[in-house]
């Protein structure tokens, strides 16, 4: 019959070129005389683990019978052997990525100066423009209305009357001047025309007066024009409305974002080598380093691409490019396979996008793992996720030491502290 047993940590130092450390649990048995502890070789026979292999081997889970093992009462943990496994250590170089879509190195908004409508655009999207160049007219528009006592003269006053052929009917002028002449009793003037005719002066109104006044939208400089944006004639655009996109289609960029935290591992004149998602490489240089304005912590990352770099990669804008930076020396990480990690709710960890190329964040990737100290006691240990090795199934982590043990269970987190004994 197997009962809980206190846990011994005992730490064994291999050598693997220079570099390899491996942990050893010992557990003791039915308290019998001379009761034999686990040593390094029984623990680390796959075949008296349960099928739990570790290296450049697949780690399978836990089985339902040994996770019915555990008891977690107050400071006691009660685990079965297949819940813990070995350190199996890793050297590697840090890195972190940069990444983005390439876009021009300089490029120009233009907008409108003031309010206007479109009176014609001359260029269209792609072509080619030269500094001060005009690209499209605009007009503001001013609306007067002719004075009432203009546009309606009095009937009695020759001086009212505009008798040019260029504003009214010459006959009819003339009928109006003699009538006055030829009428034998002219205060008898028929009333009821009066009276129309007035009422056709008040119910015309006068005609509106519009003037345009056309403004140029000229380019800032020699480039290609990469979009227009106002192209309705009907519609009155608001002062800095954009109207264009140019862009100078010889030098490229990308911009990458990045925790700041990195920030001294960068410094501006850097190179760097990147590839495109299809496998093509190219150098680039680190123009500029600029906080992130809208989020804290962050900071944009501007590498420039020269036109020769850009011709030999046969770059195109919008095309997504990135690349590693190493940083720092050689470190050692720890294999852990997937199910031995946790997101900060404690749930298992989706990683999945790490199973796909490059199979690395573009920066270490917090996260949590249980692992077992030489005190004998659980730790809930942040770590840092840095790459998916496809060979093994298991993702190199980095923020724990090489003298304890890596724990498959998924616990809660009052388990941590707690004194593990094995069943």
């Amino acid at each position: 019959m197997n009962v809980s047993a206190p846990l011994s940590v005992w730490l064994f130092f291999r050598s693997l070129f220079g570099t390899m450390t491996v942990v050893v649990l010992m557990s003791a048995c039915n308290p019998v005389p001379d009761a034999k502890l686990t040593d390094l070789s029984t623990f680390d026979d796959k075949d008296k683990r349960d099928g739990l292999v570790h290296g450049n081997s697949a780690v399978h889970p836990p089985n339902d019978a040994d996770n019915a093992k555990i008891i977690i009462n107050g400071n006691d943990i009660t685990l079965a052997k297949a819940h813990v496994m070995p350190i199996k250590s890793e050297r590697y170089q840090p890195a972190f990525r940069l990444e983005g879509v390439i876009i021009a190195h300089e490029q120009i908004t233009i907008t409108l100066p003031k309010e206007g409508r479109l009176d014609k655009m001359f260029i269209k999207v792609g072509d080619t423009v030269d500094a001060d160049d005009v690209v499209g007219k605009f007009y503001e528009e001013t609306i007067t209305h002719a004075s009432p006592t203009d546009d309606n003269p009095k009937a009695g006053s020759s001086d009212d009357v505009d008798l040019s052929t260029d504003n009214i009917d010459t006959t009819n002028a003339k009928q109006k001047i003699q009538t006055p002449k030829n009428t034998k009793h002219p205060s008898k003037i028929n009333s009821q025309e009066q009276t129309d005719d007035t009422d056709d002066e008040v119910q015309t109104p006068p005609a509106p007066i519009i003037i345009k006044s056309l403004f140029d939208i000229k380019s800032p400089m020699t480039g290609k024009i990469e979009a227009i944006f106002t192209t309705d004639k009907d519609i009155i655009y608001p002062k800095d409305t954009p109207v264009l996109v140019v862009f100078d289609e010889r030098f490229v960029k990308f911009i990458s974002p990045l925790p700041a935290e990195f920030a001294s591992h960068l410094a501006v004149g850097d190179g760097v080598t990147f590839d495109t998602e299809d496998g093509r490489s190219f150098g680039g240089q680190i123009k500029n380093i600029i906080p992130n304005a809208k989020v804290h912590g962050m900071m944009d990352i501007h590498v420039a691409i020269t036109p020769e770099q850009a011709k030999k990669a046969k770059l195109s804008l919008g095309e997504r490019v990135g690349g590693y930076v190493n940083y720092g020396q050689i470190e050692v990480g720890v294999l852990v396979p997937s199910f031995a990690i946790f997101n900060d709710a404690l749930d298992p960890m989706d990683l999945s996008e790490l199973t796909k190329p490059p199979y690395k964040p573009a920066t270490p990737q917090p996260a949590w793992l249980w692992t077992v100290g030489q005190d004998e006691r659980l730790a809930l240990s942040k770590i840092f996720i840095i790459q998916y090795q496809p060979e093994s199934d298991q993702y190199l982590i980095s923020g724990i030491g090489l003298d304890g043990l890596i724990v498959l269970a998924d616990l809660p987190k009052q388990a941590h502290g707690g004194r593990v004994h094995l069943k």
